[in-house]
C-alpha cells in the first residue's frame, strides 16, 4: 500500500526533524550558557584580584600589633569571610563549566580529549577547594591566635585587678 508507505516515511521524517530541532535547541542553550559563563569569568578575574588584595590588607591589620585585639580579630574574621565567599563563587563557575562540558559530552560523539577535558574540569574544582582551604586554614589559625592573645591579655588584666584588690585588703587590715 503506497499511502501507508508514504505515511510511514512522513512520520519517520517528522521524528527526525523533531530530533534535529531538539538538538539545535540544546546546543543553542549550551552556547548561551557558555557566553554567560565567559562573561562571569571575566568579571570574576577582576573580582578575585580585588578580593585577594582586600584579604591582604585585612591580614596586614590582623598582624599589626599596634591595633587592638578587637580590630585585629575583626580583620582576621572578615578576611576569612571574604575568602569563603570568593571560593564559593569560583566553585560555582567551575561547576557550571563542568556541567556544560558534560552536556556536550552526553550529546555528541565523545572523543578521548573530550572526556579528558571533563576530568580536568572536575579536578579543577578539587584544586580550587584545596587552594581555598589552605588559605582559610591560615586565616583561621591567625584568628585563633588573636583570640588566644586576647584571652591572655584579659587574664593578665584580671590578675592585676585581683592582686590590687588583695593588696588593698591587706592594707586595710594593717591600718
Amino acid at each position: 500500500d503506497f499511502s501507508g508507505a508514504a505515511n510511514t516515511a512522513r512520520n519517520a521524517i517528522s521524528g527526525v526533524n523533531e530530533e534535529i530541532r531538539e538538538e539545535i535547541e540544546l546546543f543553542d542553550d549550551l552556547i548561551l550558557r557558555e557566553q554567560a559563563l565567559e562573561d562571569a569569568r571575566i568579571r570574576q578575574t577582576v573580582q578575585t584580584a580585588k578580593t585577594r588584595a582586600e584579604i591582604k590588607e585585612l591580614n596586614l591589620v590582623a598582624e599589626d600589633l599596634t591595633k587592638t585585639t578587637e580590630e585585629r580579630e575583626a580583620a582576621a574574621f572578615r578576611a576569612g569571610e571574604l575568602e569563603r565567599a570568593l571560593f564559593e563563587e569560583r566553585k560555582r563557575l567551575a561547576e557550571e563549566e563542568l556541567a556544560i562540558a558534560e552536556a556536550r559530552l552526553d550529546n555528541t560523539t565523545s572523543l578521548t580529549k573530550d572526556r579528558q577535558k571533563v576530568a580536568e574540569l572536575e579536578a579543577e574544582i578539587f584544586q580550587l577547594a584545596q587552594e581555598s582551604l589552605e588559605l582559610q586554614t591560615t586565616l583561621n589559625n591567625k584568628l585563633n591566635t588573636i583570640r588566644a592573645e586576647a584571652i591572655r591579655q584579659r587574664q593578665e588584666e584580671l590578675d592585676i585587678i585581683i592582686e590590687t584588690r588583695d593588696a588593698l585588703n591587706e592594707n586595710k587590715v594593717l591600718v
